[in-house]
């Protein structure tokens, strides 16, 4: 059940980040691009980045498309005292968390553009 809500707040949080992208950009058509571009374009470049950068390796799980793929898993229980690995996946809650910071980003660079440009 956990799964199934997360998945449906990561659906609802990303067109409020397509909305933020889209109200900085002023264009429907660029923040579909740019939003695009950060979901499925981070998902191929940054583990091509992080062969020729090791610090790009610990940046993965806190791209958009990574962060809400973790929301909407059903966490695993690690046996007691181990560490996860560089780069493994977020706990759903943390996922959620940097979606959601992804997108509270977004809606206030839109907010302070649209109130100094518009206003």
């Amino acid at each position: 059940l956990l799964a199934l809500l997360g998945g449906a707040a990561y659906l609802g949080l990303t067109a409020a980040f397509g909305l933020g992208i889209g109200a900085v950009l002023r264009s429907s058509a660029g923040g579909v691009a740019v939003v695009l571009g950060v979901i499925l374009g981070l998902q191929i470049f940054l583990p091509l980045a992080s062969l020729a950068f090791e610090g790009v390796r610990d940046f993965l799980p806190f791209a958009f498309d990574q962060a809400g793929a973790a929301m909407a898993s059903v966490p695993q229980d690690l046996p007691a005292g181990t560490v996860p690995q560089r780069g493994a996946p977020l706990e759903p809650w943390l996922g959620g968390l940097v979606v959601l910071a992804w997108t509270s980003a977004s809606l206030a660079a839109a907010g302070l553009l649209l109130r100094r440009r518009d206003a």
